[in-house]
């Protein structure tokens, strides 16, 4: 099938056609003009999506290519940046033993960012102590970092994104998933009743797991 213009319908889905679409000027500004006569593969378009965002599609080929490569190149600029700002909060809180900042950090940063590298990359070098419930950093009880000299060099060369997140669950996290899954069926507990029976087998299988890994003897022992 031959392409001549694309559109933008529904919940953003794209599709072929002839049809009046917003687009962008070469200065920038938004106007009306039809896609029928446009070349897909020669020039991006500006498409308006149903919920008022604005999508560029790139449709050549070789421009998509180096798009990709900058990109990744800016994406590696971004985390070296977040980088010195670890560093910096992490001096002040050497400096002044107040590490709000490095809960600012980390809270400030969006959900695509690998926070729990970050997080423990902080935790390692800043002897700091992560509070999964109110979301912050806290002061270790043990802790030489605050007395000791501030080792730039040791923290600018350990990339926070190099950090090696531990994959086996140790109990606090075994923890917290637990108490979350109690706080959720309480929130949603008119929901949960009706999921009850359909749950039943998934819950059997928790229960054996948990006691697999040694939560019956500890109950008896309690």
């Amino acid at each position: 099938m031959d392409v001549h213009g694309i559109i933008m319908s529904g919940a953003g889905r794209l599709h072929a056609g002839t049809s009046e679409c917003p687009v962008r000027d070469p200065k920038g500004n938004l106007g009306s003009q039809s896609l029928g006569v446009v070349d897909l593969e020669d020039c991006n378009t500006a498409v308006h999506c149903s919920n008022g965002a604005i999508m560029n599609i790139i449709q050549d080929k070789k421009k998509l290519r180096t798009r990709i490569n900058e990109v990744a190149r800016r994406a590696g600029t971004i985390q070296d940046a977040i980088q010195e700002l670890l560093v910096s909060c992490g001096w002040h809180y050497r400096q002044h033993g107040d590490n709000s900042l490095l809960t600012q950090c980390v809270n400030a940063m969006p959900e695509g960012v690998r926070k729990e590298r970050m997080i423990g990359w902080t935790t390692e070098m800043f002897q700091c102590k992560w509070d999964n419930e109110k979301l912050r950093f806290k002061k270790a009880k043990v802790s030489t970092f605050l007395t000791e000299a501030f080792e730039v060099e040791k923290y600018a060369e350990n990339k926070w994104y190099d950090f090696e997140v531990d994959s086996s669950p140790n109990i606090w996290q075994l923890m917290r998933k637990v108490k979350a899954l109690t706080r959720d069926i309480e929130k949603h507990e008119v929901d949960a009743k009706k999921q009850a029976i359909g749950a039943l087998e998934a819950v059997n299988e928790l229960t054996d797991k948990l006691h697999k890994i040694g939560c019956s003897k500890v109950a008896k022992a309690a």
